[in-house]
């Protein structure tokens, strides 16, 4: 395509899919995606094409062609539909009660979540304390972490403690990208970032105009923009990200709603999403 010219996309062969109007490149380096995702997002107002990284298997599914008037649907469900009161979007709920005796583990439980708030285990004890003499007991799960996120966030003592020892805020590597092997970037032609559900499908979500409406809300927000589609696996790229403090938590929730298999706490997704450029989603059978 001559467009690639001087990208890392040059000399890579474009293929049209029978009966579709998606254009397919083989990308050879399936660890290392933003490089050609880059080249072809730069390229999108010339080419009025939105890139998506798919599988070899899923290229074999694509839909026929997609009609503007599909797009034009969609586009309009993405900016009006409200994602967060779909039912399968609803989040699971543990309403066990929480008592004095196993109050600390369910706050350990928390910290201890394969992130850098793990550090903050030694701390416990006097969490639980602290929280006991505020939150009338028995509770729940959820209200265990929602307080114990308050706390660590707005605790200059409690924080210093989440960062290296160079004194830098870093996430876990729980949210890295997974690389599968034989990898095509499809070249859908929209130049909205929400609108390439119109071609893929993810586990997590059934239906398309809720899956739009999370991507239109979460650009609009912060500049996500889709990069790959692995089928039960979502990878996005942002421009910006919140605080750790409300917003932070409130995307956690979305996240963990729309990637129900993220095995994380909701205080570590909101520590993690304050600072990743990128974004994982995982919902599997």
């Amino acid at each position: 395509m001559q467009a690639f010219r001087g990208t890392a996309l040059e000399g890579q062969a474009v293929t049209q899919e029978p009966d579709s109007n998606v254009l397919l490149v083989e990308w050879p380096h399936p660890d290392d995606l933003l490089p050609a995702w880059r080249a072809a997002r730069s390229l999108t107002d010339t080419t009025g094409r939105w890139p998506l990284f798919l599988t070899n298997d899923f290229t074999k599914k694509l839909p026929p062609f997609v009609s503007p008037d599909t797009l034009a649907r969609l586009d309009t469900a993405a900016g009006t539909v409200d994602p967060w009161s779909s039912r399968e979007l609803q989040p699971w709920i543990d309403h066990t009660p929480i008592d004095a005796e196993n109050l600390a583990e369910t706050i350990r439980s928390v910290v201890r979540s394969r992130s850098v708030m793990s550090r903050l285990e030694p701390e416990v004890p006097r969490l639980a304390q602290d929280l006991a003499a505020t939150v009338e007991l028995p509770t729940t799960s959820d209200v265990v972490e929602r307080w114990a996120f308050d706390r660590i966030s707005t605790d200059p003592s409690l924080l210093d403690q989440l960062l290296d020892p160079s004194g830098a805020a870093l996430p876990s590597r729980y949210g890295d990208w997974f690389a599968p092997e034989g990898v095509y970037l499809a070249l859908l032609p929209t130049r909205s970032p929400w609108l390439p559900t119109a071609w893929h499908s993810y586990y997590g979500i059934n239906d398309q105009e809720t899956l739009a409406a999370c991507l239109w809300q979460w650009h609009q927000a912060w500049g996500a923009e889709l990069v790959a589609s692995w089928g039960t696996m979502l990878q996005l790229v942002v421009a910006r990200h919140p605080d750790f403090g409300p917003d932070a938590w409130t995307l956690a929730g979305q996240h963990l709603a729309v990637g129900n298999s993220l095995w994380i706490s909701r205080l570590a997704l909101a520590w993690d999403l304050s600072l990743r450029d990128t974004w994982f989603l995982h919902a599997r059978p």
